[in-house]
């Protein structure tokens, strides 16, 4: 099946079909709805390698996480792909480990054009690295911010919310004298900084990793 068919089914112009198939918003609903229609009963699967070397988009984005069997991380990843969808976008996802061999591999994809942009999830002291392999590409740090000036950042306030969950423990309505927070190591800088700032503010007066 081609897209001409496709066209001729619907009764429409191939560029009115090629305009749907790019998700454009130029199209008029009712005929986007027989295109879908007429794409939908025919079971037609457009040829998307030959779309990118037409448009020169892939209409992938990588996702780059640092440990996927995190529950945060699962669930930011369950978002981002929504809302991708949404935008007629898909994900690729790699999980790095914060690992810069790792992260150098899945990379590869970016520079060679398989992807159109990368979102991150990864500790800060790989950025650095990443920044030089990444270069212009559209780039969104997600959950940790990245203090560099050039590179998009999406996450909460750390500090407030670091605050808000240790000033809600019964040894801090108390005003402990002396309390201990035992936690696994911290890979994250912002994160690290935030809770050691709302330990400080309610009396917990050290962080063990």
């Amino acid at each position: 099946m081609s897209i001409q068919k496709i066209a001729r089914l619907a009764g429409v112009s191939v560029a009115t079909v090629s305009r749907v198939l790019n998700n454009s918003d130029t199209v008029k609903a009712k005929n986007r709805e027989r295109v879908l229609q007429a794409i939908k009963e025919s079971n037609y699967q457009p040829n998307l390698l030959a779309r990118q070397l037409r448009t020169a988009r892939s209409n992938m984005i990588l996702v780059m996480v640092s440990n996927i069997a995190n529950p945060f991380c699962a669930e930011v990843v369950k978002g981002i792909e929504e809302e991708a969808e949404k935008n007629g976008y898909r994900i690729l996802l790699c999980n790095s480990g914060s690992d810069l061999a790792r992260s150098t591999s899945g990379l590869q994809l970016l520079s060679g054009k398989m992807v159109d942009g990368i979102i991150t999830m990864n500790a800060l002291s790989s950025l650095p690295e990443l920044t030089t392999m990444i270069g212009d590409a559209p780039w969104v740090q997600c959950a940790e911010y990245a203090d560099t000036g050039s590179i998009s950042c999406v996450g909460i306030n750390d500090v407030e919310a670091a605050q808000g969950a240790v000033s809600g423990w019964p040894i801090a309505a108390a005003a402990a004298s002396r309390s201990l927070i035992t936690t696994s190591a911290i890979a994250m800088p912002v994160c690290a900084s935030a809770a050691i700032k709302a330990c400080c503010t309610c009396t917990v007066w050290r962080i063990s990793r």
